[in-house]
């Protein structure tokens, strides 16, 4: 009979135990870092290129690359958020909790993964921009050895 309970006893521990580890990590991850609407401040660039013109070249487009348009994120407690650029149509999509300041988007239309860090009141959205640059600048892509851009987005809404 005690050996028939120990039994018993253990296989509960193990179901239990396999039910907590099964959990999913993201599902209890918070958003309220992220949550809100965000203007677009700056563009940063990270540029490694063979010739130095060539990464001059490619850091002046990265930083003047958005500075005419007007661009927000708004992102959602459900884990959704919108691109509005312009008064152009927003773009929806869902992005990732990693961990409490770190998030990704995966924009399904430019086929890219962005990363996001939060801090204080303040986000960086940072995702690879080099082939779009050799494209654009009709470089050849094996000049450019890396070639990001940083959007830096601050808390708050457009005024009129």
């Amino acid at each position: 009979m005690k050996n028939k309970m120990m039994k018993y006893l253990s296989v509960l521990i193990l179901i239990f135990g396999f039910l907590l580890s099964s959990c999913d990590g993201e599902e209890m991850a918070s958003t309220k870092n992220i949550e809100g609407h965000w203007i677009y401040a700056e563009t940063k660039p990270d540029v490694y290129a063979t010739d130095s013109s060539i990464k001059k070249k490619i850091e002046e487009y990265i930083e003047n690359k958005n500075a005419a348009h007007k661009i927000s994120y708004e992102f959602k407690n459900d884990k959704t958020y919108y691109c509005y650029q312009n008064n152009d149509e927003p773009i929806k999509g869902i992005f990732k909790v990693i961990d409490k300041n770190y998030f990704t988007i995966d924009n399904q239309e430019e086929k890219e993964v962005k990363n996001i860090i939060t801090k204080d009141s303040i986000i960086y959205i940072t995702y690879d921009i080099k082939k779009e640059i050799a494209k654009e600048l009709n470089i050849d892509e094996r000049k450019i050895i890396k070639a990001n851009a940083t959007e830096i987005f601050k808390r708050g809404l457009f005024g009129n």
